[in-house]
């Protein structure tokens, strides 16, 4: 079979087999009912590994061009008929033309159950922003009609990639009270914390690249990652965060492009890394030479406990690019983010901005400016913190009243959210079903798994729904979590079966 094979490309593989086969079926050079080889043969012939067949076979099939028949072997499916009058034109498969993949399957799983819940009467504790209620639109409204009355057209003409100047120095002026030192010239304004992250992986880490990230962690970081064909080492975690002394262990084994960590509320567990771990993190930094990316998102969300500094305000090697945004704690629409890096970081960082959508919209980033330096932050940001407070209360008491013998958890002293740890043997497709039935929805944690270790973990946002619905919804979740949770009957049949498999 004629395929052409790119090695040195970054498109995977069986990729680039089902890509080709491809190309001959629409090309009718393979017609309806020719028999393609078996899979060891047509991977010894393209010199590939079987796995890289297996999978080029399955898109196939996926594609409706191709399929299995016991006796016959993988055959080339007939062309539909056309209707009368329409051209014989097949749908283009996209789905060989797209180099990443960003729809892995427990993705595609969690954006159908939340489609399938969005609906009048759900509660949501999947989405892990503030909800409504918590926007201070009227401010906000305010400040625009301000900014457009005193700056006309001036509030919609472009910006400098690396962002607003006013903007980022106000950054750095606020920064400067959180304990990190910088410069207008080292803050990076972007639209939103998500597309800091998207730049810096696309800026630093190339294909089989090693990169580190705790276990579990945020779920859009992991996709970014593996997008971009990075090698993900997930690193343990306990109630004080990211296990320092596990890294150190994995260093001797691994060399990594970058680290990624959410130390403070980090999502999704809500933990925090002690200042202890904090400096022996930037000890191995130094040691054995990678830079890390702080994810900060939630530090302004603090509403108990002690602050920690933060990596980057304890950095003083350079070591360290911080990620922010004001979309947890003012409004997520407003997608204003920001990344604080050395110079020689910035300069890349820019240009990658410049590449990916010119600059921040300029009336968010003066929106954001003035909210800021007028203070709105800071008291908006007190009576937010009050009200988080309220709602981790509530879903706190909620879980102790309905579910004190189903689930663990830990309530954090800041962020938006809460980790639960289910019974290992609830199976989460079951759990999915069960609370669409009862109008309520979660994040599972296979979505922030590296390898599969926090499959039994699930995450409840508290500052999403009304204060009002958190206990409601907590009911409805324990009453899914008991439904799908196998009995002793089923529990016996299944590892029976899976004992009759080994």
């Amino acid at each position: 079979m004629d395929i052409e094979i790119d090695r040195e490309s970054e498109v995977p593989l069986y990729r680039q087999v089902s890509a080709g086969i491809a190309e001959l079926i629409l090309a009718d050079k393979l017609p309806p009912g020719h028999r393609l080889p078996a899979e060891r043969r047509l991977a010894r012939s393209l010199r590939v590994t079987r796995t890289t067949v297996v999978n080029a076979y399955l898109h196939l099939k996926a594609e409706g061009l191709i399929d299995a028949h016991v006796g016959r072997g993988t055959v080339v499916l007939p062309r539909r008929v056309p209707s009368a009058g329409v051209a014989d034109v097949r749908p283009i498969p996209w789905h060989y033309f797209a180099a990443d993949d960003l729809g892995d399957r427990p993705q595609r799983l969690f954006n159908e159950f939340v489609q399938r819940g969005a609906s009048k009467g759900v509660i949501g504790f999947s989405a892990g922003i503030p909800g409504e209620e918590s926007v201070p639109a009227e401010t906000l409204a305010s400040l625009a009609g301000q900014i457009t009355r005193e700056l006309g057209p001036r509030a919609f003409m472009p910006t400098p990639s690396e962002g607003l100047t006013e903007l980022r120095a106000t950054l750095a002026d606020h920064l400067a009270t959180h304990g990190l030192t910088c410069t207008a010239g080292n803050v990076v304004v972007t639209t939103g914390a998500e597309q800091a992250i998207d730049l810096l992986v696309r800026m630093l880490v190339a294909r089989n690249d090693t990169v580190f990230v705790e276990e579990p962690t945020y779920a859009m970081a992991l996709r970014l990652l593996r997008a971009r064909g990075a090698r993900l080492v997930g690193v343990p975690m306990d109630e004080e965060g990211m296990r320092t002394d596990d890294l150190e262990t994995l260093l001797a084994r691994f060399h990594p492009k970058l680290l990624y960590t959410g130390p403070t509320f980090q999502n999704p567990t809500g933990r925090v890394l002690s200042l202890e771990r904090r400096l022996h993190l930037l000890d191995l930094a130094h040691r054995y030479q990678f830079p890390v990316v702080e994810d900060d998102v939630y530090s302004e969300l603090r509403f108990s406990g002690t602050p920690v500094p933060s990596l980057a305000a304890l950095d003083e090697h350079g070591y360290v690019v911080q990620v922010g945004s004001l979309s947890k704690v003012v409004a997520p629409g407003l997608r204003v983010g920001w990344a604080i890096a050395p110079l020689p970081v910035v300069r890349r960082l820019a240009a990658a901005k410049a590449a990916t959508d010119l600059h921040t919209p300029t009336l968010n980033q003066w929106l954001a400016e003035r909210f800021i330096r007028d203070g709105h932050l800071a008291r908006h940001r007190r009576a937010v913190l009050r009200a988080h407070a309220a709602r981790a209360a509530l879903m706190d008491a909620a879980l102790r009243h309905w579910a004190p013998d189903l689930v663990r958890w830990t309530l954090p002293e800041g962020g938006l959210s809460l980790w639960c740890v289910l019974p290992e043997d609830l199976p989460h497709d079951a759990l999915m079903e069960e609370c669409l039935r009862r109008g309520v929805t979660y994040l599972p944690g296979t979505l922030c798994a590296v390898d599969g270790a926090s499959e039994n973990g699930l995450r409840l946002t508290f500052g999403f729904p009304a204060e009002a619905a958190i206990d409601d919804g907590i009911a409805r979740l324990m009453d899914a979590v008991r439904a799908a949770t196998p009995s002793g009957e089923d529990r016996a049949a299944a590892e029976l079966g899976t004992a009759a498999v080994v």
